[in-house]
């Protein structure tokens, strides 16, 4: 866990996971066993891969205890955890986003839910044009807990001095959303429209809907259901009536 120094508690925050937003691992990879196979999802929800994400068992333990429990060899997914290290990139999409949220003093952090074995790979891998994304980051291997636990985030909130209802989690899974909500966060598990979800929570609406009635220059067809373009002033009256600003009609 990075320290960090006081802060404007008026500042927004946002809070993402690295998994669901900024790398996208194939988790339906599957270990053989002799009656069948296991896949790597199923591996990761365990609570032996749980302990070795948060320290409480080294990686060596931890292999060692799933091959024994699901029957497969502990070279097989040693093999395969050191491809995903070597392999796995960062969505670029994602990443520029999140630049583009920076650049209004947004304070960002990375939170996830990983061991720091994979986290130094990542850490080796990965340039600065990623990580100087973060004002820090928040592993549970670190805080020896994980998410959703509430304790995960409140160790998150105290470390950064930020404000519960001016901090904003990014997560796929809704349990660790809830979590978040329930210390007075905001949140969304849906990643399909980030952008749009962001910059609603870290702009003004008011400001960027007239921003929005401006680039318009008056300019306000009305379409029917069958994508007809009417040309009309009713609606550019009804806006300047409402507003009483000339700048947003003709």
């Amino acid at each position: 866990m990075v320290p960090i120094n006081a802060v404007n508690t008026m500042s927004r925050t946002i809070l993402v996971d690295l998994g669901s937003v900024f790398m996208h691992p194939q988790l339906e990879y599957k270990l053989p066993t002799p009656k069948s196979s296991v896949s790597l999802r199923r591996i990761m929800s365990t609570s032996v891969w749980m302990n070795y994400e948060t320290g409480l068992i080294s990686e060596k333990e931890c292999f060692s205890q799933l091959a024994e429990e699901y029957n497969f060899q502990e070279s097989d997914l040693a093999a395969m955890i050191q491809n995903f290290r070597e392999t796995i990139t960062w969505d670029q999409a994602a990443a520029s986003i999140f630049k583009e949220i920076k650049r209004n003093g947004t304070r960002i952090f990375l939170v996830s839910n990983i061991s720091k074995e994979d986290y130094a790979a990542l850490q080796n891998r990965w340039d600065d044009e990623f990580w100087s994304i973060f004002d820090g980051v928040f592993t549970s291997s670190t805080l020896r807990v994980r998410k959703p636990s509430l304790r995960f985030y409140r160790q998150v909130l105290r470390a950064t001095r930020a404000v519960p209802h001016h901090t904003f989690v990014v997560d796929d899974r809704p349990e660790n959303v809830l979590s978040a909500l329930s210390v007075g966060m905001k949140g969304t598990f849906d990643v399909s429209e980030l952008y749009r979800t962001l910059t609603n929570f870290v702009g003004d609406p008011v400001a960027r809907g007239l921003a929005f009635l401006r680039r318009q220059d008056g300019k306000f067809p009305t379409t029917t259901q069958n994508n007809e373009v009417i040309a009309e002033n009713y609606a550019p009256l009804l806006i300047l009536e409402a507003l009483k600003d000339p700048h947003v009609s003709p």
